[in-house]
């Protein structure tokens, strides 16, 4: 019987394995091409780049990461009051 290896590769064993460059460096890449395309009128390349930059492991990668590693730090938004969020909203208008 022959055993067949499917799902995640298991190349990278630890979470300190991924070159942070580079996968920040591919999804710069990716953000300036959809930046270009929208300056340029193509809707339909930056629906594609937009499609690749979110599947992409690179981008979840850094998402990930951004996520985990705030140290407990609550995101700016959780921190601000309801008022001061409303004072926002109306300057918006």
């Amino acid at each position: 019987m022959t055993v067949v290896n499917t799902g995640a590769s298991s190349a990278c064993k630890s979470w300190n394995d991924i070159k942070v460059d580079a996968m920040q460096q591919q999804v710069t890449r990716l953000q300036m091409r959809i930046a270009k395309a929208v300056t340029g009128g193509k809707h339909g390349k930056v629906k594609v780049l937009q499609w690749l930059l979110t599947h992409s492991f690179a981008a979840k990668f850094l998402a990930v990461k951004r996520v985990t590693e705030t140290r407990g730090r609550k995101p700016p938004v959780l921190m601000a009051s309801a008022g001061s969020l409303r004072r926002q909203s109306t300057m918006l208008y």
